[in-house]
């Protein structure tokens, strides 16, 4: 009944010939999702419950990842007499994805005790080496406040924190307790932060022993 112009910059193909062939659809999802995708959307549609995501391959052979939900309407009497679709091309936020997955790999690798935490302090994330140094696990960590788990020198940490806010890094040495409550004397580097992601500044810090 109705394909939006978006269709065409994000599938490479024309809204007439969606309309014309809505086959079309079906044989432009990437093999390998294929008939996951129409499985779904052959039982799930209808019922409201359909949100997949999948690649397609455009006529120029690159690909695009996409977020797709149906929506069900309905008449006065609770019948269902449509559906309506909404893609999101998601390419982007996936390959953001895969590069903060790629660099959490590394950063598990790293030699250095190396935790990542929001400008609300919560820690959300928290190497091998951290696990080693501090003794508590990620899972244990992720979502808790620094102040609250290492009990960091409040002075120079306020210190520390408001010098990289103000200039992108900070080089140092902090108390921090550790799980035994033992008390640790680390050489800190703090560099620039890591950008913007889904909206929220985050801080990296690396605790160098």
């Amino acid at each position: 009944l109705y394909v939006s112009p978006a269709y065409e910059r994000i599938w490479g193909r024309s809204c007439a010939s969606m309309q014309n062939t809505p086959q079309n659809w079906g044989d432009s999802i990437h093999p390998d999702d294929r008939d996951r995708v129409l499985h779904a959307a052959a039982t799930r549609q209808t019922a409201g419950t359909y949100d997949e995501e999948y690649r397609i391959i455009r006529p120029d052979g690159s690909q695009r990842w996409i977020r797709d939900r149906a929506f069900t309407v309905a008449n006065a009497q609770g019948e269902i007499y449509r559906v309506v679709g909404v893609a999101q091309d998601i390419t982007e936020r996936k390959r953001s994805r895969d590069q903060l997955r790629e660099q959490a790999s590394l950063l598990d690798k790293a030699r250095d005790a190396i935790l990542v935490r929001d400008l609300d302090h919560r820690i959300t994330y928290w190497n091998k080496s951290a696990e080693r140094v501090y003794g508590w696990t990620a899972d244990e960590t992720i979502g808790r406040s620094v102040l609250d788990l290492l009990k960091p020198e409040t002075t120079t940490f306020q210190q520390a924190h408001e010098r990289v806010l103000q200039n992108g890094e900070w080089l140092g040495e902090l108390q921090k307790t550790n799980r035994e409550g033992r008390t640790l004397t680390v050489a800190l580097a703090d560099p620039p932060d890591l950008g913007v992601v889904d909206d929220l500044k985050f801080i990296t810090r690396y605790d160098i022993f």
